[in-house]
Order: C-alpha cells, then structure tokens, then sequence
C-alpha cells in the first residue's frame, strides 16, 4: 500500500505497481525509493511514515500489555 501511496503521489502509473503479480509480502519491505515531484509531496510521506511508525510502536506496546494480562489471567486460573 505504501508503494501504491508513494507511486500516486509521484503521478505514476498506479496500475504497472498492481501488475507486480506475486510477489510476497517481503518483496514490498525492500520496496524501490520513489522520488517524489515535489517538497510538498516528499514532507506528506515522511510525515505518514513517522505515523505509521508511531502507530507501529503503540500497537507493539499494546500487544505486550494484553499479552501480560493474559498471562495474569492464566496465573489465576486453574487450566
């Protein structure tokens, strides 16, 4: 989806980044760097990847909290 953003953005053709086939989902980490056409452009990516970013890191630290009271949970069961 990134690279389908970055290729928009660009004003590229969307449709060449969809003909990727199968490609896995590895593949699209090591995505190709998109040059942007303009500063305004180049900021509104780096400000969505600082999001995502953000969003990645809260998720991550949800996730253990949910994971420890789970365990908690399971502490004070009898299973």
């Amino acid at each position: 989806r990134r690279e389908l953003l970055s290729m928009h953005m660009a004003e590229g053709d969307v449709s060449e980044a969809r003909e990727g086939g199968g490609e896995d989902e590895e593949a699209e980490d090591e995505a190709k760097p998109v040059h942007l056409k303009t500063e305004d452009a180049q900021r509104s990516l780096e400000d969505l990847e600082q999001k995502l970013a953000a969003a990645s890191c809260r998720a991550e630290e949800y996730r253990r909290q949910l994971g420890g009271y789970v365990d908690d949970l399971r502490s004070k069961t009898f299973f």
